[in-house]
């Protein structure tokens, strides 16, 4: 073989799964140090399994394979998924409503349609990019499910005790 594509593809696989885990990593990191609290970051974590789980299976069901795009996809839309986590977290611990909902809808709209601009691209470009974008869109869309009726369960199951009084004393 003059040019094994293989080797180049299992290096990019391992890049994204490093790159992925280290997002991970300082994502939870940060907000381990700013909560100090383990049933916030259980939540945090849970919020995010269920969210991915969710998103595998709607993967599965609308036909989009998992590849290097997908993959990036799914490193680029954690961050915005534990940020719209812990958005709710912080709203549904201290007010009890899910009134911060329509703000979530606003904020994952303006991503996902700001994601949409790829289709004005070239075609040869808006190929490569397509299921990533389905992959961000799809993620973000669950995500927003996932806030409006896991974690205020999960939170009335598991509260957060002293929310009120811990956020006050900082």
């Amino acid at each position: 073989l003059a040019y094994d594509t293989s080797e180049y593809i299992r290096d990019e696989l391992q890049k994204i799964y490093f790159r992925t885990g280290l997002c991970l990593v300082i994502l939870l990191i940060f907000v381990a140090l700013v909560s100090r609290s383990w049933r916030y970051m259980l939540t945090i974590v849970l919020s995010l399994g269920i969210n991915l789980l969710i998103s595998m299976a709607v993967y599965a069901f609308v036909g989009i394979s998992i590849h290097i795009y997908t993959l990036a996809g799914i490193t680029v839309s954690i961050g915005i998924i534990i940020d719209t986590s812990i958005i709710m977290i912080d709203h549904y611990a201290r007010f009890r409503d899910r009134s911060v909902f329509p703000a979530l809808i606003a904020a994952i709209s303006t991503t996902v349609l700001a994601l949409l601009m790829v289709f004005l691209l070239p075609e040869t470009e808006r190929r490569n990019l397509t299921d990533f974008i389905w992959v961000v869109a799809l993620n973000l869309t669950v995500s927003l499910f996932v806030s409006y009726l896991f974690i205020p369960a999960l939170l009335d199951y598991m509260p957060i005790q002293n929310f009120k009084e811990t956020v006050s004393q900082r």
